[in-house]
């Protein structure tokens, strides 16, 4: 006899019962089930399957959780079984209902729809390890759905883009937040093209040189304020020599602006020993399976990164990383992605109080560090090729073709003009 599935929703609306629970027609061979909304009326059943899956330990975790993953997981389930729910009960109040004729409003006679797809997609990157994006599409999804709710994949054209745009502006979200939504559509509109889920012809997307016909994505405001100058970090570095947060962030800042995963991933490895010490080296995690071949960022060791390494109590051991307790744990991508957003956060948390003390406008994070380090680097004549390549821009800029270009005795010259 098979097991009872937990549900986490039960309710019942004129004798139509409603469950959001883990499908049970489904043997999980990899120990996880659908989430669904099962419907049972006259002795009938239907399963409306949300896209996610499962495991009932996680599952029933979700039930209880009050924050974190879990949490976000579950509201986001309880807005499917609502949504469900409420179609359900329009049909029953008009009288029209039936479970066998039931479709989901917007949801074609096929199933495909762009939440569909939207699920699909973010199921094949979580399966490759990159849950942190994958949790930026979710939240893509989850303003469509907070918009529209479901949409047939056919229905995504000009129209409904510029639809989606107007009601994020009404939303009050900015230029830049807009773009980055409408460039995650576009990318699951591709792959809806590519499995042949929607078709060509529907393309609303502007390619290469703009058309009156399609949509232009907004590029966002510019980038260049969110950083802060060579006298800011120098107030840094002197007046806060003890503090975790802001050491971290001076090491990202004199690490090329390395991003925080790559820091984390930092080792003493052989190339430690063959640069005499004088530098380290890293793949980009960012970019590490879209790049042509293996491009080696190098990091040379100044005076100030070696004094930051000090402070922070980094011990050096063959083939360690620089940070070893950091992602201690971190089992899967998707408890590494926690972790790292966790640690950027106090990160952020912290500097914004700093940059408080010292007078310094702005929501200080991580990402300053980056854009700080070109922007310090540039102020003062350095070769803009020269910082593209040192930040691993180096597949798509100008700086491809320098490649190899630059030596450690130049690295080491240029970034010891950062303080």
């Amino acid at each position: 006899m098979e097991k009872k599935q937990p549900k986490m929703i039960d309710r019942v609306y004129c004798g139509v019962h409603f469950a959001l629970m883990l499908d049970p027609r489904h043997a999980p061979k990899d120990g996880k089930r659908p989430v669904c909304v099962r419907l049972t009326h006259n002795y009938r059943q239907r399963y409306i399957q949300h896209g996610d899956k499962c495991s009932e330990t996680d599952f029933s975790k979700a039930a209880k959780s009050g924050k974190g993953d879990l949490y976000e997981m579950r509201k986001e389930w309880e807005r499917f079984f609502d949504h469900i729910y409420n179609s359900v009960k329009r049909e029953v109040d008009d009288g029209t209902f039936s479970i066998v004729a039931y479709r989901q409003p917007g949801e074609p006679v096929d199933g495909i729809t762009i939440n569909r797809v939207f699920r699909e997609y973010i199921s094949n990157l979580e399966a490759d390890g990159k849950s942190t994006t994958a949790h930026i599409y979710r939240y893509v999804l989850l303003k469509l759905e907070q918009y529209f709710g479901l949409v047939d994949a056919d229905a995504v054209d000009k129209v409904f883009v510029n639809g989606f745009r107007r009601k994020m502006e009404e939303e009050g979200l900015s230029g830049t937040t807009q773009g980055i939504y409408l460039r995650h559509l576009r990318s699951v509109f591709n792959y809806g093209i590519y499995k042949e889920y929607m078709k060509r012809s529907q393309y609303p997307f502007s390619q290469g040189r703009y058309r009156s016909d399609s949509v232009r994505i907004p590029a966002g405001v510019s980038r260049t304020e969110r950083y802060l100058d060579k006298e800011d970090m120098r107030r840094l570095y002197e007046g806060y020599a003890g503090d975790k947060e802001v050491n971290m962030f001076l090491f990202s800042y004199f690490a090329n602006g390395a991003n925080l995963v790559d820091i984390l991933k930092l080792r003493f490895d052989d190339y430690w020993a063959k640069s005499g010490k004088t530098e380290l080296r890293f793949v980009r995690q960012k970019t590490k399976d879209t790049t042509g071949g293996r491009v080696y960022i190098y990091i040379p060791i100044t005076q100030w990164l070696r004094e930051v390494m000090k402070r922070m109590g980094i011990e050096e051991k063959k083939g360690a990383l620089l940070f070893p307790d950091a992602l201690d744990g971190c089992d899967t991508p998707d408890k590494e992605a926690k972790r790292v957003g966790q640690i950027g956060k106090n990160i952020g948390v912290r500097m914004k109080a700093v940059c408080a003390e010292l007078g310094i406008d702005g929501s200080v994070s991580m990402t300053w560090a980056r854009h700080s380090y070109k922007t310090v680097l540039i102020r003062q004549k350095v070769p803009d090729w020269f910082c593209e390549q040192m930040m691993g821009h180096t597949s798509g800029s100008v700086g491809a073709h320098y490649v190899g270009m630059f030596t450690a005795e130049d690295r080491m010259k240029y970034n010891s003009m950062l303080l």
